[in-house]
């Protein structure tokens, strides 16, 4: 496993009702799995870490992947420009 996501290790099978951390530490594993530069893991680990401390900043109801819109997905563009 990388350094990238070393830290994220998890044990939990991934559902749609896994928390939102798990569910990018197993984006991240597959990522890795998948032979992808330790740039890119670190750079989608930067952004995406990014975006869930956005979710928990403003859209409190958010805990899981299955509870992100594509409205919460524009607010953060929008946040972003």
């Amino acid at each position: 496993m990388s350094q990238a996501n070393n830290a994220m290790t998890t044990t939990a099978p991934l559902t749609r009702d896994a928390p939102l951390e798990t569910a990018l530490a197993a984006y991240l594993r597959g990522l890795d799995g998948a032979n992808k530069s330790p740039a890119t893991i670190r750079a989608y680990q930067t952004d995406l870490g990014q975006f869930l401390a956005f979710l928990r900043e403003t859209i409190l109801t958010a805990r899981t992947p299955s509870d992100v819109t594509r409205a919460d997905v524009t607010e953060y563009l929008s946040h972003l420009a």
